[in-house]
């Protein structure tokens, strides 16, 4: 079945772009990409972007990571590739087991880099970007910004609903093109 957004006229969307950077939430963005990727029947990329700016501040005497327990550390460009590392492993066995329970091809990408440059490189017209709210409020061009440049190839952006809620909304934003029919 087709998701509402989209008029019963238009073609569906080829695939659903997932873009992550943190692994808060990683489980609920993987599972309303994936069950949106199903209902459209499309394939899921999943784009782990490693932030470049933090392997820049490794190794500079100010550069601390806070733990737990308030604790300051070095930060080392060994913690980052760990912090990577780990992030990598927790996201492709949620991947594997999310995707496998909808019946959703998926494939994983992980470049190093900045998300909102590495997501406007990477998506093709009338892609679904999957990409959480932290995200959008932390665009450099800011929230409005960043949604419009995503919808400039995008055919909508969803949002998966607020972290630690078992149900709630999902909003999903589209642009009606200039060349389509209304």
């Amino acid at each position: 079945r087709k998701p509402a957004l989209m008029p019963a006229s238009d073609p569906a969307p080829h695939r659903v772009l997932l873009g992550l950077h943190a692994p808060e939430n990683v489980r609920l963005s993987i599972e309303t990409a994936a069950e949106f990727a199903s209902a459209i029947q499309s394939e899921l990329l999943c784009l782990l972007v490693q932030q470049e700016d933090l392997f820049n501040l490794a190794g500079l005497p100010f550069a601390q990571v806070i733990g737990y327990g308030g604790s300051a550390t070095p930060l080392t460009l060994e913690a980052i590739q760990d912090h990577f590392s780990r992030s990598l492993r927790v996201t492709q066995q949620a991947l594997v087991e999310i995707c496998a329970r909808a019946n959703v091809p998926w494939h994983m990408e992980n470049p190093l880099g900045e998300i909102w440059r590495q997501l406007l490189e990477i998506i093709r017209e009338g892609d679904v970007v999957v990409v959480g709210l932290q995200e959008l409020r932390n665009a450099p061009t800011g929230f409005l910004g960043a949604a419009r440049l995503l919808l400039s190839k995008a055919e909508a952006i969803v949002l998966p609903s607020a972290a630690g809620r078992t149900e709630g909304p999902v909003l999903a934003v589209s642009m009606a093109r200039e060349n389509q029919r209304s």
